[in-house]
């Protein structure tokens, strides 16, 4: 059982809002942040959270339920548990600022989805993007369109100028690549110089175009790298790649997938086109 005089030392410097109530919701207590955000007051009722009954709440396996509160304006996640205080069993109300909860998600998914070379998706999220466009195949008359493409010579760019040259290579033509997509294609970095983009309802014809305007802004990324005498002609900027339309009555496998646009980029190359 915890004491009351234990609260502060398990609150007191939580970088959230707490405040523990008893059954018939008088404040128990609260830290500062707390006190700031309620108006709280010890003894006093907890005021009734607005959206607490219409929010749609999540509940634990614990027995905690999670859900959002607005609240002056501002809206916050608040999760409310039981606590077995001073002898009678009460409730905590510990949140963050959802504004605070949404950079939280999004350094979450700039750790584990993003390449942090790039800034781009990582080859994780890309096969997660690819199984779930896959999935929607059987959908009438869906479609999406998978470029697999690779940077030419990095090895070589490499040995002859060092990794920091190979880094601003990546970091280039990622750029330019970014530049020359929708918003709502995806584009990752599957590992060394190999990348996928795909292009949610969108035929090859169009992402080939958008694959030609990339290599014309190559074209003017390699002329000014010419213009350097001291890597005049040696240091240049390429890539390979293919294309594959995928569309219903095709294997919605990701790998499989992976696999024949791969095989497009080494007929392309072979080609010489």
């Amino acid at each position: 059982m915890i004491e009351l005089a234990d609260l502060p030392a398990l609150y007191g410097g939580m970088p959230v809002f707490v405040a523990v109530v008893a059954a018939d919701r008088r404040v128990l207590y609260f830290n500062q942040a707390a006190g700031a955000l309620f108006d709280l007051s010890v003894g006093e009722p907890m005021p009734e959270l607005p959206e607490e009954t219409e929010a749609l709440p999540q509940a634990r396996a614990d027995g905690a339920v999670t859900f959002n509160v607005l609240w002056k304006g501002d809206w916050h996640q608040v999760t409310r548990f039981d606590l077995l205080a001073a002898g009678k069993t009460a409730l905590v109300f510990a949140g963050l600022d959802y504004a605070e909860v949404k950079r939280s998600e999004e350094n979450l998914i700039a750790e584990v989805l993003r390449d942090p070379m790039t800034g781009i998706f990582n080859q994780k999220a890309g096969l997660y993007y690819l199984q779930k466009f896959a999935g929607q195949l059987s959908d009438d008359n869906y479609k999406f369109t998978v470029c697999y493409m690779d940077i030419e010579n990095l090895k070589a760019l490499n040995d002859q100028f060092g990794t920091e040259a190979g880094d601003e290579c990546i970091q280039t033509v990622a750029r330019i690549i970014s530049s020359s997509i929708r918003q709502t294609d995806v584009y990752a970095r599957m590992g060394g110089d190999e990348f996928m983009l795909i292009f949610p309802k969108c035929p090859y014809r169009v992402v080939e175009n958008i694959m030609e305007t990339v290599e014309r802004k190559l074209e003017v990324v390699n002329a000014a790298l010419e213009a350097n005498e001291d890597k005049a002609s040696q240091l240049r900027y390429g890539i390979s790649y293919g294309i594959l339309e995928v569309h219903e009555g095709m294997d919605p496998n990701p790998e499989k997938i992976v696999r024949a646009v791969e095989k497009e980029m080494q007929y392309m190359r072979d080609e010489g086109l």
